[in-house]
């Protein structure tokens, strides 16, 4: 190495003294600027430049030069004794610390000798890079270019030209590439990286199906065919589970937040939709340029497209001062919107660029050849992104209606189809039971049926509660509903479930449908028509006598037709309404339902006194002691109840069907999922989070950053720093340009295929995704403090290869998992690459790692059986959220059904409301941007997956799909466990200790130990 230094100064020292003997001939302007300029540029100009003036002096021109600092001039033309700069820097006193070498020193002194002839004017300090700072010469900067494909060895090895590049430097460091991870490994590695669930495996007539995708997967044998490792990958691409994964990536790179932030972190109600629109972007591989576009200005270069439109919640997904911008004084407001542009200007150069351009808000960029001029540039032409206390209302879009009336048409076929089908399984298999099979009904009335007398209880559950007929009420019980408010209480849940037609789409009211009450006018619960509305009143611990909360379900879905209506409430104090089968409102009530009243009446129809009758039919009502699942709700829509009127469940009817009828019933509730997921866009008139664009005022550079100094004004404009391969950083537009000019110029700006950072910044985030570190280890700091790239020409590769594609990504997810790099197996021992390459940057073998949260999350959810795939969608609360004058959010609410059980990205994600569970794995709090995540082993970490309540729910919901799927036979379930946590079937020995362990402890506490294992938890 030292003899590669020497060689370097020698020819650093030729250059010298060739732009020495340029001077000789005479000092021109042209050899200033490639000889002085440059060493000006990098010796002295980040002490001693226009703004910094280090002793008063300017070194940036001549005037400067001339005039001097504080000790008078620096230099004089001809006069080496006279001028101070060369006295300091002959006497080693300039640069401090670190002298000129001699070649560096005859060039000044030769120039100032020569009459010190200056050429441009001012000199830029950010032209060239140096010790302390990067240039416009910063590799990062320069233009992509595809690289030549190295000489390697062994060419039997690479899959991809990516192996090429890999190959070369490892051969070049003597090392060699591990051997392939196994079959059973690799699918793991490559689930978890494209979806973010693991595969569930599971024996079908002697061959291995994996049951999320519905694909046979053969791993009799220790490596996959090229061919069914393609079909895997496409297979995984195709999924709707990628979007879910690959869009949570990108939330954590925006800092993207359900709630406000600062003091009062109000919920946005309707920024998942923005959510939403990155997963559907991803799942249809929305080329990345217009990706980028969409979001800066996709109102503007779509008017009235409403996904276009909704793409623009990345501008306002960050936090917002509600004090400081609606409740302090002016000029606390004005500071507040300096700092809001900060985090706007951050977050876009961040995400987009890897650059930290609002570094440069008070000053030039300390390391990077960013001004505070651009920075300004930069926040005009942001400066018309704001946001309000409340969502952007009234938004109006008119998708392709025809497309959504083909999607109905076939969507009300297959449910034809399957009706048939249950209609005629109930007629082959059904019994005439007298007890009620369906968890939890307490009471079943079918009004339309009745004979006008009374009214039977038809549950058959116990002792029957039948209703008596009478004119005020219809139809009420003659004695307290005891037994039935003894179940809601012992249960502390509560469903009401009801299938009626209004007379009147609105009615005064609350108009009583059903109610528990007394005649002094007390209820339990009453749900009721107001207007045009159905309104739920309830009471629990929380409340007293007529205290009652109520809940509103939005206007406009009582109607002169027939309809679902399903009220629940339950044990953490949920109310949520259903109508025809879809949530439409819920709220925290609190409580529980303890302090109910045994004595009270059930009514049907109308209150026990007073005069709120409701006027219409009703067809069908029961109450059950459970919250009952969304999904049943559904099914229960979708069958107009009937398996709780034959009160025998569809489950156990298709328990006595034959295998094709149960395929074929599968089959059909497969398309309608599916059917589900893909659903076209509705016409939409209503609210989403995102932009209110407002006409900006001018920009000025401000002195220090503060508001009350203003200085020059700037134009919109761009980063002098990307020009090098034609793109323009001058906009060409007014300093009071139109607010939609400026965002429409920044997006073509950003997207332009001349802008070297926008596909360099992407393609090393899916390399630190799916390898587990990037090219450059700082995935959103390409600048000179961030890391330095350990295969540049893969990235350029990459990234050539990215434009000249389309920018497709699933593109560049293929090129990366079908690498050899990327196959290979992780827990390798190689003595040499440990000494020569601790931490891997040659990537001599794959990188294990730990599981993120959601994934943890996710992976035990599927695992058990108990995940509820619905996409999209308002956000699931998983925390206790309080909404006050301040939104808070504290406890975990401990709720385990449908309704929760989603993927974790669709998780009410708050600021400072994260869930313990999901932070002891390094999740981020949404605050701040997090393009890479912590990946800690902690004590609590254990403790959290050894003790949670949710760990304990998904291995009681393992063990009871386990048993019903392996029956009773010990060493079955084990294997079945197995396969289902890990992907393989238990060795010899683990299935002895196993065997053991289930005996004494339980298949519970088993399926909790494999939830705790490394094998689970870590992805080799």
């Amino acid at each position: 190495m030292g003899s590669r230094r020497n060689c370097f100064a020698l020819l650093g020292t030729l250059l010298m003294l060739t732009s020495t003997s340029t001077f000789a001939k005479g000092s021109t302007d042209e050899s200033f600027d490639r000889g002085v300029a440059p060493l000006l540029a990098r010796r002295c100009l980040s002490c001693h430049n226009a703004t910094t003036k280090q002793g008063g002096l300017d070194l940036s021109q001549s005037v400067g030069a001339l005039t001097g600092g504080d000790s008078g001039p620096a230099v004089k033309p001809g006069n080496l004794d006279d001028s101070l700069l060369w006295k300091r820097i002959a006497a080693d006193e300039m640069p401090p610390k670190q002298p000129l070498p001699a070649a560096e020193k005859a060039l000044l002194r030769q120039w100032i000798k020569e009459g010190a002839k200056w050429g441009t004017a001012p000199v830029d300090p950010f032209r060239f890079t140096t010790d302390k700072r990067a240039g416009y010469d910063w590799w990062s900067l320069q233009p992509i270019v595809n690289p030549e494909m190295p000489h390697v060895k062994n060419t039997a090895w690479p899959q991809n030209e990516i192996d090429r590049f890999v190959l070369a430097k490892l051969e070049s460091a003597g090392l060699a590439p591990a051997e392939p991870a196994d079959s059973h490994i690799l699918i793991r590695r490559l689930y978890f990286d494209l979806i973010g669930l693991p595969p569930i495996l599971k024996e079908v007539g002697g061959k291995l199906k994996e049951e999320l995708l519905g694909i046979e997967i053969d791993v009799s044998s220790p490596r996959l065919s090229e061919s069914a490792y393609g079909i895997l990958v496409e297979k995984l691409l195709d999924s709707p589970h990628y979007g879910e994964r690959w869009a949570r990536h990108w939330l954590d790179v925006i800092r993207f937040g359900e709630s406000q932030g600062f003091e009062r972190n109000r919920i946005r109600e309707n920024a998942w939709r923005y959510r939403d629109w990155i997963i559907q972007a991803f799942n249809r591989d929305l080329p990345y340029d217009e990706f980028v576009r969409q979001q800066i200005a996709g109102d503007v270069l779509y008017p009235g497209d409403l996904d276009a439109l909704l793409a623009t919640g990345y501008l306002v997904c960050g936090t917002w001062d509600q004090v400081g911008q609606n409740e302090g004084s002016a000029e606390m407001r004005k500071g507040v919107r300096q700092d809001e542009l900060e985090d706007l200007v951050g977050a876009l150069g961040q995400s987009f660029l890897g650059l930290t351009i609002n570094c440069a808000r008070c000053h030039d960029h300390k390391f990077d050849p960013i001004s505070q001029r651009e920075y300004y540039q930069a926040a005009a032409l942001l400066g018309g992104v704001t946001q309000e206390e409340k969502e952007r209302q009234g938004i109006a879009a008119r998708p392709n209606t025809r497309e959504h009336g083909e999607w109905t048409k076939v969507r009300d076929q297959r449910r034809r189809e399957l009706d048939a089908l249950e209609r005629s399984l109930r007629d082959k298999y059904g019994t005439a039971s007298d007890g009620n099979p369906i968890d939890g009904l307490q009471v079943l009335y079918l009004p339309g049926e009745a004979d006008g007398k009374r009214l039977d209880d038809q549950s058959g559950v116990g002792k029957p509660l039948d209703l008596a007929a009478g004119g005020k009420p219809p139809y009420a019980s003659a004695e307290p509903a005891s037994k039935l408010i003894a179940a809601a209480k012992a249960a502390n849940e509560l469903t009401i479930e009801t299938w009626l037609t209004s007379s009147k789409a609105n009615q005064s009211g609350p108009a009583r449908i059903v109610t528990l009450s007394l005649d002094k006018g007390q209820r339990n619960f009453t749900l009721g028509q107001d207007g045009d509305r159905f309104d739920l009143r309830f009471r629990t611990t929380k409340t007293d006598q007529n205290g009652m909360p109520s809940l509103a379900i939005p206007a406009g879905q009582a109607v002169a037709r027939k309809t679902h209506v399903v009220c629940t409430f339950d044990r953490a104090g949920n109310v949520r309404c259903y109508v025809d089968g879809k949530q439409v409102a819920s709220r925290r009530f609190g409580g529980d339902l303890s302090n109910w009243n045994d004595g009270f009446r059930l009514a049907l129809g109308d209150e026990l006194s007073g005069d709120r009758r409701w006027e219409g039919q009703l067809h069908f009502v029961a109450i059950y002691s459970k919250a009952l699942p969304p999904e049943q709700i559904a099914r229960n829509f979708e069958t107009e109840s009937r398996d709780v009127r034959a009160g025998e469940s569809l489950d156990a009817l298709l328990a006595k069907a034959s295998a094709d009828e149960r395929s074929q019933y599968a089959n059909l509730r497969s398309q309608l999922q599916l059917l589900d997921q893909t659903e076209p866009a509705r016409p939409f008139d209503g609210v989403a989070h995102v932009i209110i664009p407002n006409q900006p005022p001018v920009y000025h550079v401000l002195a220090r950053g503060d508001y009350r100094n203003p200085l020059e004004v700037v134009s919109p404009g761009g980063l002098q720093a990307l020009t090098r391969g034609g793109l323009s950083a001058d906009f060409g537009l007014k300093p009071d340009a139109p607010e939609a000019e400026r965002r429409a110029a920044l997006a073509r700006w950003l997207a332009d295929p001349r802008n070297p950072l926008t596909p360099r910044v992407l393609v090393n985030r899916l390399w630190h995704h799916h390898i587990g570190r990037g090219i450059v280890d700082t995935p959103s700091d390409f600048g000179f403090a961030g890391g330095r790239p350990t295969h540049p020409e893969i990235l350029d590769w990459l990234a050539a290869r990215f434009m000249s594609g389309g920018w497709k990504i699933k593109e560049m997810h293929r090129l990366i998992v079908t690498s050899a790099t990327y196959r290979q197996v992780s827990n390798i021992r190689n003595e040499r690459g440990q000494v020569m390459d601790a931490e891997n940057r040659l990537l001599w073998r794959a990188n294990p790692r730990r599981l993120d949260g959601e994934s943890t999350r996710d992976a035990m959810l599927a695992v058990s059986g108990a995940l509820n795939r619905k996409p999209g969608g308002p956000s699931y609360r998983d925390v206790t959220v309080k909404l006050g004058g301040n939104h808070e959010f504290t406890d975990p609410t401990g709720e385990f059904h449908e309704d929760v059980n989603r993927r974790t990205v669709y998780r009410l994600w708050a600021r400072c409301g994260n869930n313990p569970f999901l932070e002891s794995l390094d999740c981020p709090d949404p605050s701040v941007m997090s393009p890479q995540r912590s990946q800690t082993i902690t004590p609590v970490q254990s403790l959290s997956l050894m003790n949670n309540r949710f760990v304990e729910q998904c291995a009681i919901r393992l063990a009871e799909r386990t048993r019903r799927e392996a029956g009773g036979d010990v060493e079955s379930q084990i294997r079945r466990a197995c396969f289902a946590a890990f992907g393989r079937p238990p060795q010899q020995r683990e299935l002895d200790l196993a065997r053991g362990f289930v005996t004494k402890h339980g298949l519970e506490q088993l399926c909790h130990v494999l939830f705790n294992t490394n094998e689970f938890l870590f992805v080799e």
